[in-house]
């Protein structure tokens, strides 16, 4: 488990954890683990004849543009982001509110229990459970920088059909964390915009890091239709994810960013 971020650096932190569902925290919604430790960096080969990045450049080339289309370059200038991380399921609702300040390295935690304090230079933040959810609630926060931060294995598949609905075709950016972190091994697939920068959803295959990256990577796991982003001081957060069959919404609410003084 890598510790959180250097001053000048943002989270290369342990992963995302499975999201505890509505207020009791504990029902679990299989949507996020994303990892810092996955050893390997080299993607799995493509099966069935798909032409796919098989040594990761292009992969990677396409990861750093989409992180550069989010606002990667200000990051180094974000002094605080505040927001509150809320789901809506069918028969409950739950919210978190954050402050995270990188440079400090410490972040702030309201809920209905209490308020909570992190210091992101120890492993677990000083409150595991808090620390989860931290994890948990920024990678979903700005996951198009995790492509670069946390060191997944990553396979670009161009020209694929897509699950979406309403759209007919994207590249595949298939995301695998293969190992450590608190649940190693799954994967994440982004449905970008054919040689573009666009991110029209991802979705989430428990498990599926150890699965050739195949032109149907993705098919079949939880699917979340990504919002147009919002800039906030020149980064570009999503701020709605929704599953297109319509139980589950997660949305960034009271989005609010303060850079250093310049």
């Amino acid at each position: 488990m890598h510790p959180s971020p250097g001053s000048a650096h943002p989270p290369r932190l342990t992963n995302v954890m499975t999201l505890a569902a509505a207020a009791t925290m504990t029902a679990c919604l299989p949507l996020t683990s994303l990892n810092a430790e996955a050893g390997d960096t080299t993607p799995p080969p493509a099966a069935g004849g798909v032409v796919s990045d098989t040594t990761g450049l292009e992969a990677t080339r396409r990861a750093r543009a989409v992180a550069q289309a989010f606002g990667l370059e200000a990051w180094e200038a974000v002094q605080s982001v505040a927001f509150t991380f809320a789901v809506d399921l069918p028969d409950r609702s739950m919210t978190r509110a954050w402050v995270w300040f990188p440079h400090r390295q410490t972040a702030t935690l309201r809920t209905a229990a209490g308020v909570t304090e992190l210091d992101l230079t120890r492993p677990d933040g000083g409150d595991a459970a808090a620390h989860r959810h931290f994890i948990n609630d920024t990678y979903w926060l700005v996951f198009p920088f995790q492509l670069l931060w946390s060191g997944p294995a990553l396979t670009l598949i161009p020209g694929t059909d897509c699950p979406l609905p309403g759209v007919d075709h994207t590249d595949r950016l298939v995301v695998d964390y293969a190992a450590g972190g608190y649940t190693p091994g799954d994967r994440y697939v982004l449905f970008l915009e054919p040689g573009g920068t666009r991110v029209h959803g991802w979705s989430f295959v428990r498990g599926g890091a150890g699965q050739p990256a195949t032109a149907d990577a993705g098919d079949g796991g939880m699917v979340s239709v990504w919002s147009d982003p919002v800039d906030h001081e020149g980064l570009m957060i999503t701020q709605r994810f929704e599953d297109p069959s319509g139980p589950f919404t997660l949305e960034f609410r009271d989005v609010s960013v303060e850079m250093v003084d310049r």
